[in-house]
């Protein structure tokens, strides 16, 4: 999808034009409800990433019932996911505890860890994902804010990167220890 090109004065517009033109940003693909026991992976079912877009963005309503769990993620072709050559870190910052800030780390990890933050409540997350259904490193960073019962954190950042040159068309969440449940948007990065 492409950006149209600019109108003169006295143009009559087409439906195609005016298409083209109405989501010339983020293209909203489809919102998903997620609901799992704890331990279970919460699979998006069907195709999240094509060829339609090179990068995308997912805005997360995520809770969770108890604490001291991150949500993890992994990426996928259709039902089967990828566990393995997940790199990344990050930062959690407390609001709450003595100590305000810690640092995390991951190196050829099985998923991406905290990728959805480590809260209760993950009340905001976005999460911005490049080149996921290219055949190139897939790329991400997020940033989750969230609240509840949780001490080990209020603000979450995340960035990392998935070292294989596979084109994934999907991705799971993964909750260990505690059951999750909320709502995902995922939206196309358009190409102008």
């Amino acid at each position: 999808m492409t950006v149209s090109t600019a109108t003169i004065p006295g143009q009559i517009l087409t439906s195609a034009y005016v298409n083209n033109n109405i989501n010339s940003g983020l293209t909203y693909i489809s919102t998903v409800t997620l609901s799992a026991a704890a331990g279970t992976a919460l699979q998006w079912s069907g195709t999240v990433f094509s060829s339609t877009y090179t990068n995308y963005r997912l805005v997360c309503n995520l809770t969770r019932t108890g604490g001291g769990d991150a949500v993890n993620m992994q990426l996928g072709i259709g039902p089967t996911a990828t566990a393995a050559d997940y790199y990344g870190g990050g930062y959690l910052i407390s609001t709450s505890g003595a100590a305000a800030m810690s640092a995390f780390n991951q190196s050829n990890a099985d998923r991406w860890t905290r990728a959805f933050g480590r809260f209760e409540t993950v009340s905001g997350c976005v999460i911005d994902i490049t080149n996921p259904n290219v055949a190139a490193s897939t790329g991400i960073v997020s940033t989750s804010t969230g609240g509840g019962a949780d001490t080990d954190g209020n603000v979450c950042q995340f960035m990392g990167y998935q070292g294989g040159v596979v084109q994934f068309t999907s991705f799971a969440l993964i909750s260990t220890a505690t059951s999750c449940a909320g709502t995902i948007q995922v939206y196309g990065y358009r190409i102008a």
